[in-house]
């Protein structure tokens, strides 16, 4: 997910707030 999401941001960055939810959701879920 990290992987996906780091290269669509390093692409091109629609909203912050996008990739920090994402970010978000991903760091809260258990590993």
């Amino acid at each position: 997910a990290l992987s996906h999401m780091d290269s669509s941001m390093c692409s091109s960055a629609p909203d912050p707030e996008m990739w920090i939810i994402q970010g978000t959701l991903a760091w809260r879920t258990p590993p």
